[in-house]
């Protein structure tokens, strides 16, 4: 005991070993499935034995025949029941596994049939995309070359290297806007 607090120390704990903690768990398990099987033999046993005792009583005959029926039938029933759960499940996982591997064919089958309709459409949309810009860079051609308007060859190269991106844009709106200067390449260089 301390001599100032007055309060006694606890005496030191047991250690609970691996062994002990399975016991305790073990034997809480044990006790619930003994007071479940207590409060199942309370509910439905006891009142079914009254009953059967009962109708034993009025119909012996009949009830002797069903209780040894009963007893004779339970083992091939549990049987039955027993493989008619494996023939389930083989059935089904041997369905899930066919039917993944089938459809696991079916969707590579339809991603190759993807891509070549996604190459077509591409080549497709290429071939559309070059021939329009074709067509108006040869109508930009025609403008600059027979309009009035139009400033020659050189202009509507300077345009189409604008057009694709090939030149400074606003360098190059300002060399075309003004009619005393050639536009210039990025390089410095004076457009042809």
């Amino acid at each position: 005991m301390d001599a100032g607090s007055g309060v006694e120390p606890s005496p030191p704990r047991e250690e609970l070993t691996p062994r002990r903690k399975a016991n305790n768990v073990w034997n809480e398990f044990m006790s619930e499935a003994y007071q479940t099987g207590e409060r199942y033999e309370k509910q439905y046993g006891i009142p079914a034995r009254k009953k059967l005792v009962t109708v034993g009583s009025a119909y012996p005959f009949t009830t002797a025949l069903g209780v040894v029926f009963l007893a004779l039938a339970l083992f091939p029933i549990l049987i039955f029941l027993g493989f008619s759960a494996f023939i389930l499940t083989t059935f089904l996982s041997t369905a899930l596994i066919f039917a993944i591997i089938f459809a696991g064919t079916i969707i590579v089958g339809a991603g190759t049939l993807l891509l070549g309709v996604m190459s077509m459409t591409f080549g497709f949309s290429l071939f559309l995309t070059v021939s329009g810009f074709m067509a108006f860079i040869t109508y930009r051609l025609y403008f600059h070359l027979r309009e009035p308007d139009g400033r020659g060859l050189g202009a509507w190269k300077a345009e189409t290297m604008m057009r694709f991106g090939l030149v400074d844009v606003a360098g190059m709106r300002g060399a075309l806007a003004s009619s005393g200067s050639r536009p210039a390449l990025p390089n410095g260089k004076p457009v042809q």
